[in-house]
């Protein structure tokens, strides 16, 4: 619960110095919504479910990691596994963030290409 107050408190601090202070949360709540088909009516009802989500959603992810915690403590592979899963994942992620375009890729393929004529 700790967690999911900083990063709402931060959230609307942030926000609140640029005079928006769900600038942050109304968007996510309106997509969040919007996935499960609902259309959004007021923004302090989207801020208010977005709340409850984000709330339930670190619930959820400190119990898993406290659940993985003990039961690594009876097999400790576990643990390592977990890290693994977290590394992959957190890698899988950052190489998301660069996207390949055909563009990226055709200069990629002329670099590569003009390499191989040159040796």
């Amino acid at each position: 619960m700790l967690g999911a107050t900083s990063v709402a408190v931060w959230l609307l601090l942030v926000g609140a110095t640029v005079g928006q202070a769900f600038q942050t949360p109304f968007p996510l709540g309106r997509g969040l919504l919007g996935a499960i088909g609902i259309e959004p009516t007021g923004k302090r009802l989207v801020v208010a479910v977005y709340t409850v989500f984000h709330y339930a959603a670190f619930v959820v992810a400190a119990t898993l990691a406290a659940r993985v915690i003990h039961w690594s403590e009876k097999t400790p592979s576990v643990l390592a596994g977990a890290f693994t899963f977290f590394v992959a994942v957190a890698a899988g992620r950052e190489r998301r963030k660069r996207p390949i375009t055909r563009l990226s890729y055709a200069r990629a393929m002329t670099a590569s290409r003009s390499r191989r004529v040159a040796s």
